[in-house]
């Protein structure tokens, strides 16, 4: 068939934005298919996405979640690629990302991959559609998956109101308005949706409710978290390395000035006094979260919440730590201004009775809400807090703040004002007087209002310290979790410090592990839906992890991870010339590529937080790249062999296991290195 007859009708003149670069063709074909052609002259990847509607709604009735069974199938092979997870093996080998979803009317398949290997990938991804195997193992294995994709979903509340939804649109005439609550008087009265038993009652919202609800939506500041954008923008040619404004022994202030990017401000406040001591960090937090919500009128019941200046929750963000905490500010034009006001009135605040208890509460119950994350979000906090000097888990943390009083809080303020010390970083369109005004404000709240405060000595001021599993040794940090039906296996393989030759070696053995990992764990085994191997570098570490998530015995799952390391050596040992270079090309693309722009904030503020603040990316890329041509398949096999692979004299492995309370039937044979105390796990680590 020639082009002229597929192609029924064609589109050259879309409209566009006209600071839009990119070109637009819109083509329709014989058959009905609409096709969108995009031609982005900056894009680094080619791409395609095929949707087709048919969703959720067009499933039998009797046959649920049929349409979402199918997406999965489609990645298992076709009558051309017939081996299952060809797709995705050669996607991942060349750069790229493949990915599907169902929603309620369509179903949208895509992926990305380096551009001289589009129309390969392009012949894979069409035959989806055109002759798609639904082998009969296949299709056994992949129903286990879905199961576990569900099982991850279970304890979410937007899915539950999703399928809640769901059931009134399969049957209109039942169709209402529902209101859902935790408290109702009449709980026998509740009806229970089928699958994720999600209790609710029908009802008629009465006018004086719809009244209500009107009322609630209306915001009591008008044009409430919108910017004033009245300033001049700063002409620059790019965004160069940060430059050192002032610096004292009570702060350091950085600044990178440049007009294209939003205003921004990364603080990093350093308590010496809370590493290691759990009340101290419960009371830090309860002081910076009273005084970001400015709770005011303590005396009353319903606590007002003034609108303004600083509360918007995308204007700040603030991160807990062992050491202290971190402030990130964002979309405020004069924000020079309103941290230095931030800093001002923080030394001075100290939150009533009313407030502290308020607000105590709220810490408590954020604690507690931890084990309603994703178990596989869990084992990576837990595995961060066991590598770290001085962390604490939440676990640890609920306990310490039923210990925290109004009495205890009131003593800790001054002494956390007492010692500390300032990293800042600001960043966008913010003049050179800004900054020094800044500066000078600063330099008033330290040395003049609070005049007796010890600047920190070097040690107090030295890097987060990564701690050491020692050599040949395996630790397991073992929690149960009472919320996910789902169990997580979480393998941290350490390598150790960020040298740059492990580093390269690191990222050759995950660029080549992490689609047969995802196919022998998952598709092969369907040990669980969610499965990843991942480096993990913080606090000047790093290492390998292997998170396996789903529904079996966490022991069992680590015994597998063990068994497919094994494996996977007798395939490093058998890459052939060609793979090992294709595979170093690979990460040679990311070596060379420095941050510039707008992502230089991210290791600008790392390089800051670390106390390198060398910013020499550039020379660290190029150092990178020079040093990937002198490695040998020979060394990556000998790095496996020694530092990953089970039984390796040098092998460093601690182990995170959640178990879910909600499997009765798990055989928890977990052996003697066994650690549920954090503090007694950390006793075996070694300080790097």
């Amino acid at each position: 068939m020639s082009c002229g007859n597929v192609v029924k009708k064609r589109y050259d003149n879309l409209k566009k934005s006209t600071k839009d670069a990119k070109e637009y063709r819109g083509l329709e074909l014989a058959n009905g298919m609409r096709i969108l052609l995009i031609s982005d002259p900056s894009a680094t990847k080619c791409g395609a996405a095929m949707t087709v509607a048919a969703g959720a709604s067009s499933e039998p009735e009797e046959l649920p979640g049929m349409a979402h069974f199918c997406e999965h199938m489609l990645f298992r092979g076709t009558n051309k690629y017939p081996v299952e997870n060809d797709f995705k093996r050669f996607i991942s080998q060349n750069r790229g990302y493949s990915n599907g979803s169902t929603s309620t009317f369509r179903t949208s398949y895509y992926f990305d991959i380096a551009p001289k290997h589009f129309k390969k990938a392009l012949d894979r991804f069409i035959h989806f559609f055109i002759s798609p195997l639904f082998t009969e193992s296949a299709l056994e294995r992949e129903v286990q998956a879905v199961d576990s994709e569900f099982k991850n979903v279970q304890q979410s509340d937007t899915s539950r109101i999703w399928e809640l939804a769901a059931s009134f649109l399969l049957t209109p005439d039942t169709m209402m308005y529902f209101v859902m609550a935790k408290e109702n008087a009449h709980l026998e009265e509740l009806q229970k949706e089928k699958y994720f038993g999600t209790e609710f009652k029908k009802s008629k919202l009465s006018e004086e409710l719809i009244r209500r609800f009107e009322k609630a939506l209306v915001t009591p500041v008008e044009g409430l978290g919108l910017p004033d954008l009245k300033y001049d923008k700063i002409a620059t040619k790019k965004m160069i390395r940060p430059k050192k404004m002032e610096e004292n022994e009570y702060f350091r202030l950085w600044h990178v000035e440049n007009a294209k990017y939003n205003n921004g401000m990364n603080v990093l406040l350093t308590v010496p006094s809370m590493l290691g001591d759990q009340v101290k960090q419960i009371c830090t937090r309860t002081l910076v979260e009273c005084f970001q919500v400015r709770l005011f009128d303590e005396s009353l019941e319903i606590i007002e919440i003034q609108y303004g200046e600083m509360e918007e929750p995308q204007k700040l963000r603030v991160k807990f730590h062992s050491r202290g905490f971190e402030l990130c500010f964002s979309y405020i034009d004069s924000i020079c201004d309103e941290f230095a006001s931030f800093m001002e009135k923080i030394v001075d605040y100290t939150p009533g009775e009313t407030a502290f208890n308020v607000t105590l509460k709220e810490v408590v119950k954020n604690l507690k809400n931890f084990e309603a994350n994703q178990p596989y979000d869990q084992s990576k906090h837990l595995l961060s807090t066991v590598l770290t000097e001085g962390g604490c888990t939440p676990f640890e943390l609920l306990e310490a703040a039923q210990t925290v009083t109004y009495a205890k809080f009131l003593e800790f303020i001054p002494q956390m004002w007492n010692a500390l010390h300032l990293e800042l970083l600001v960043y966008g369109n913010v003049a050179k007087e800004q900054v020094h005004q800044l500066a000078s404000r600063l330099s008033n709240v330290f040395m003049e209002k609070n005049a007796s405060i010890r600047a920190l000595s070097p040690q107090e001021l030295g890097p987060f310290v990564h701690l050491q599993i020692p050599a040949g040794n395996t630790l397991r940090c073992d929690h149960e979790q009472r919320i996910h039906p789902n169990s997580c296996t979480d393998v941290y393989l350490q390598i150790g410090s960020l040298d740059i030759r492990d580093t390269l070696l690191l990222d050759l053995v995950v660029k080549l592990i992490s689609e047969p990992a995802f196919d022998a764990l998952r598709t092969k085994e369907q040990l669980g839906y969610y499965v990843k191997a991942l480096t993990h570098r913080s606090d000047g570490g790093q290492g390998l992890r292997c998170v396996v998530q789903g529904g079996h015995d966490p022991n069992y799952v680590e015994e597998r991870i063990d068994v497919f390391l094994e494996n996977f050596q007798k395939i490093i040992r058998s890459l052939s010339d060609g793979e090992f270079y294709r595979t170093r090309s690979l990460v040679s693309r990311e070596v060379r590529s420095a941050p510039s722009g707008s992502r230089l904030v991210e290791p600008c503020w790392k390089e800051i937080k670390n106390g390198q603040c060398r910013f020499h990316f550039e020379k660290v890329a190029m150092k990178g790249e020079k040093e990937l041509k002198k490695l040998t398949k020979e060394d990556l096999i000998e790095f496996y062999g020694t530092k990953i692979a089970p039984g390796a004299e040098q092998r460093r492995k601690l182990s995170v296991r959640l178990y879910s309370t909600q499997r009765a039937n798990e055989a928890k044979n977990i052996g003697e290195e066994k650690a549920t105390n954090v503090d007694s796990l950390m006793e075996r680590l070694i300080i790097q």
